[in-house]
This record gives C-alpha cells, structure tokens and sequence, in this order.
C-alpha cells in the first residue's frame, strides 16, 4: 500500500564554483602529466601553498588533542582508519614545510582531490614536538573555489538560523572543514567511519536538541542509512559520489518523516573539472533506473562505458569553461544579490544563473 509522506518541498540547487590560481596551476599539471616535477620543485621554492605575503599563519586552539596529519591511503577515501599508536615522537630534523600526497596511478582521483581543495595534495604543515601539524590560516578560505563559497553562504544561512549538514566523501576535507569551522567559532559535530556507535548516538542528539549547535560534518558513506537529522533544513554536498543513490541518502537523512521546514540541498561543482563528468554519469545512471525499473531495460548505454580517466576530454572540459568569469575581481565568489538569489528558499526563485542551478525536483521516495 502506498504511504503519504506529506513531506516539506525539497529543492535542490548546483552551486557552480570558481577554481582559484593555484587550483588551475596544479588541476592543469595533473592533466598535462607533469604534477610531480610541479610539486617537487615548488617544495623546495616554498612558494607554493604557503603564507600570504603578510607571512601570518594562525595557529589553531584545541580543546583536545592536536590532530596528526600524517597521512595515509585510508584517508583519502574516508575509510576507517587504525587506532593510533601511542608512541614518543622521534625529533624531527629538516622537515619539508609542505606534505605531499600523490597517486598518480589514479589520476581522476587528484584532479578530484584538487577541485575541492589543494590542500588534498599538498598540504602546508608545521612541526610542533616531533609532529606534522596543518597550518591553520585563512589559506584554507582562500585557497579553494569550494570554499569560498561556503565561506559566504555559511556566514548568512547561520545569522538567518538555519541547520546545516555538510557532507564530503574525503574525510581528510571533513579535516579542513573543520579547521574552518574553528576558525569562525561555528559549533559544530563530526561523523565519520572512526567514531563507535556511541560517538554517533551522542552527536546526533546533541545536533537535533541543541539549537545553537550549527553544522554536522559527515563524510558521505559513513552518514547513509540510520541517521534521523530532522532539525537541520539545509544539506551541502561538497562533493558528488560517483553512486547518486549515496548522495540520495545523504540529502534523506533531513528530508523524512518528521521534517517541518522546506529543505535547501546545494550540490557544489567545480565547472569544467571532472566533478561534472561525476555528476554527469550519475545522471545518466538515474535515468537508467528509471528505464529499468519502469521497462525491465537493462542494457548499459554508451556514454556510461566511457572511462572517467579520459585525459584528452578532461583537458577539453577544463578548456571549454569560463573559470575567471564566476571570480570576482576582490577575490569574491558572489556578490551581495548573487548570494541573496541563491540563499532564496522560495518556489518563484530563478532557476538559473552564472553562478547555480534549481534542479528538476524529484518525487519523495515512498
């Protein structure tokens, strides 16, 4: 029998977000095979992903333990890391001010990594009793397209009152998120594949019953199924899954039974990079269901078949997108009218411009 949700509108907008400098720089290298050489001597230059010119760097404040970027595979992919060891720290000697991280092997993975953040393959850190820890300034802001843009729509959805869930495949970008939401002393709570079935308890009911407590981080396969996050109306992908039923999920998990308010998603992309060829395919693979379940089709069409990896089309995609045009010339992803457009929760809201996208809406799963 069929069920009635009576469920609050949901509307789902793509956020099309400049690539800054540095971005281009290392997305260009990556492409044209010569990332390595670009990493390696930029290191030595330290010129790079390091201060501004004002030569400031902000060292964060914890009220825990520092964090030990000292990264690993499982990182990347948001896999549920070791517990770490608890051993002194050797003295380190001549550290590089920089880590990096490459996996050349896959390159539509980098290229990924470095449209949400450059800091994904090369990261600035600093040495503080024998460890590699971040440098936390405001280069994590102004180093990515991506988060410029969150910068500016955070700033506003929370003087409004809204709830946000944020949600990224890479946990190492739940990381930078995090410094970011730090930095701006915007409380918040983490999920992630590390924390036991506990930890997640007491985060989600300290997000749904805490109305000042305003961003969840949750990587996108560890917060699936099972999540009841009614009290946020607002979700940001920060970056699509290649499997468009994860995304699904994710939006689901404050759009469901209970919801009272309209739900905002916005979907970010970096225009011209492989993000669309992700959201493309994912596209493609939601009509394909449709056509399976509606006719019992199961055949693969084409464009599906294509490898992701395809270096030539990637370099064609960058070519084709007018990345300085969405960048204002103070650094500024929007202006004051282009944000007040895409923070507009209405139905009469324009459905497109320079800068974002309404999506078709689709039904509520039953």
């Amino acid at each position: 029998t069929d069920v009635e949700l009576n469920l609050p509108a949901k509307k789902e907008v793509l956020v099309f977000c400049p690539m800054t400098d540095l971005q281009m720089t290392l997305y260009r290298a990556t492409i044209d095979g010569v990332i390595e050489c670009l990493l390696k001597s930029k290191a030595q230059e330290e010129e790079l992903i390091l201060e501004k010119s004002d030569g400031t760097k902000r060292k964060r404040k914890c009220a825990e333990e520092r964090k030990d970027y000292s990264f690993k595979d499982y990182d990347w992919f948001g896999e549920k890391s070791p517990p770490p060891k608890k051993v002194k720290p050797a003295p380190v000697v001549n550290t590089p001010s920089v880590v990096t991280t490459l996996r050349m092997a896959c390159p539509e993975m980098q290229l990924r990594k470095i449209a949400n953040h450059p800091y994904l393959v090369q990261m600035p850190v600093e040495v503080v009793d024998g460890q590699k820890l971040m440098v936390s300034n405001e280069n994590i802001i102004t180093d990515s397209g991506k988060m410029l843009a969150l910068n500016a729509m955070l700033l506003k959805l929370r003087q409004r009152g809204h709830k946000v869930l944020i949600f990224s495949f890479f946990k190492i970008m739940l990381n930078l998120i995090e410094e970011f939401a730090v930095m701006r002393n915007y409380p918040y709570v983490r999920l992630d594949g590390d924390d036991s079935i506990e930890e997640r308890k007491v985060n989600i009911k300290k997000f749904n019953t805490e109305p000042d407590m305003f961003l969840f981080l949750i990587t996108t396969r560890a917060g699936g199924l099972g999540l009841n996050l009614t009290s946020a109306d607002t979700v940001i992908i920060f970056d699509s899954d290649y499997n468009p039923q994860v995304d699904l999920q994710a939006m689901d998990r404050c759009h469901r039974i209970g919801q009272k308010k309209p739900v905002m998603v916005y979907r970010f992309l970096s225009k011209g990079t492989v993000d669309e060829k992700i959201l493309n395919r994912a596209s493609g693979k939601r009509k394909l269901e449709k056509v399976v379940i509606k006719k019992g089709l199961f055949k693969l069409c084409n464009e599906n078949r294509k490898a992701l990896n395809d270096i030539e089309e990637l370099k064609q995609l960058l070519e084709s997108a007018d990345h300085h045009k969405t960048m204002q010339s103070n650094g500024l992803v929007f202006t004051d009218e282009e944000l007040e457009e895409l923070l507009d929760r209405s139905d009469t809201a324009d459905n497109e411009s320079s800068h974002f996208k309404v999506m078709k809406s689709e039904p509520a799963t039953k």
